[in-house]
């Protein structure tokens, strides 16, 4: 169980990466991705609480074979005895055993609900601000070629402006970059304006 529990963390932790970053086409998505990863999740849950019950079984019948076997060696009033305890204490642990699973696979489908709810929140906050200040004119980037220019050392900061193919999850939907060959060489940049990007 712990190993599944892992794996939800795992992919819950690539989603969340995922939608922080720059590169999510659309809030829809986004969203689908949550799901996605909550029914693996959900998946993971159900697999390693399979597993834990077999293993629950399995530990029974090797606590009744022994103790079996204990008294079929010495058949005595007190041996048998003895063995009517163990039967008992073996029939107890098998109960706090299966218990336990349970507990552990409704915990580990809690927490992949929360993780949900936590992915879909992530997916709301995702904007699209493009608003280029007033007194800026914009140029485009010439990216025909698919060849990365070599840049200048020169700081001469311009805000990049992506297309829309692009959404964020930052206001301004902008970065900016020392000077416009590095911004159209970004790969994120489609136009660029001078100086730095505007704040939030």
């Amino acid at each position: 169980m712990k190993l599944a529990y892992i794996l939800v963390v795992l992919l819950v932790s690539t989603i969340i990466a995922a939608v922080n970053g720059l590169a999510i086409t659309s809030t829809q998505e986004c969203k689908i991705g949550c799901k996605e990863v909550r029914q693996q999740n959900i998946l993971e849950c159900r697999h390693g609480f399979v597993g834990d019950q077999k293993s629950c079984k399995l530990e029974y019948g090797s606590c009744m074979t022994t103790a079996k076997d204990t008294y079929s060696v010495n058949r005595t009033s007190d041996s048998r005895q003895k063995y009517l305890d163990d039967k008992a204490k073996c029939r107890e642990t098998y109960q706090e055993c299966r218990r336990s699973s349970l507990a552990t696979a409704n915990k580990c489908v809690d927490q992949a609900k929360e993780d949900y709810s936590a992915c879909m929140l992530q997916c709301s906050i995702i904007v699209d601000d493009r608003t280029l200040p007033d007194d800026n004119k914009q140029f485009k980037c010439d990216t025909s070629s698919g060849i990365k220019k070599n840049c200048p050392s020169v700081y001469k900061p311009v805000c990049g402006w992506p297309g829309p193919e692009v959404q964020c999850i930052t206001s301004p939907c902008a970065n900016t970059y020392s000077n416009s060959c590095e911004a159209c060489n970004s790969g994120f940049a489609e136009t660029w304006t001078e100086g730095v990007c505007p704040k939030a």
